[in-house]
């Protein structure tokens, strides 16, 4: 649903999207499922899938890999001879397709940063922090009196 919304990838950018998906998938053991709630007969694998998954019922065998449709392919189904051999060769291929845009760096201190104030959860979190600088502070003078009783000094 999301991929219609935004409008369909040409088809050879579906192709390296849907085989990049499917040797992860292949990789590490998992199943790929395309899922959009207007297709009847994806609703119907998919519920079919789910099914198997919580009650163990019967699971259909079909296997549908082109990437002009959706695809669908259970774990153990899908062949290394027909996605490619190489996870870096996917990364590459798929990274050199789609560059990735750069993450902004986090703040030093993501509390403190003045693009998500909440009045009352900062007013608590302040108090927090107050409440634990009394209580380190607390603990240390403890530490030293035990350390004086017992003769030995910090």
């Amino acid at each position: 649903d999301a991929i219609s919304q935004i409008g369909s990838p040409p088809a050879e950018k579906k192709k390296i999207i849907s085989k990049t998906l499917r040797f992860v998938a292949h990789y590490h053991g998992a199943h790929l499922c395309y899922y959009s709630s207007k297709v009847e007969t994806l609703v119907m694998k998919v519920r079919g899938l789910l099914g198997h998954l919580v009650f163990k019922t019967q699971l259909s065998k079909s296997v549908m890999t082109d990437h002009t449709k959706p695809i669908y392919v259970l774990a153990g189904m899908d062949a290394i001879s027909q996605i490619g051999s190489a996870l870096e060769q996917w990364k590459g291929l798929f990274l050199s397709t789609f560059p990735q845009e750069a993450e902004a760096a986090m703040p030093e201190d993501p509390t403190k940063d003045t693009k998500y104030n909440e009045p009352i959860i900062d007013s608590v979190r302040l108090q927090k922090d107050e409440e634990l600088e009394r209580f380190k502070k607390l603990q240390e003078r403890k530490m030293r009196e035990e350390a004086r009783r017992d003769g030995k000094l910090f």
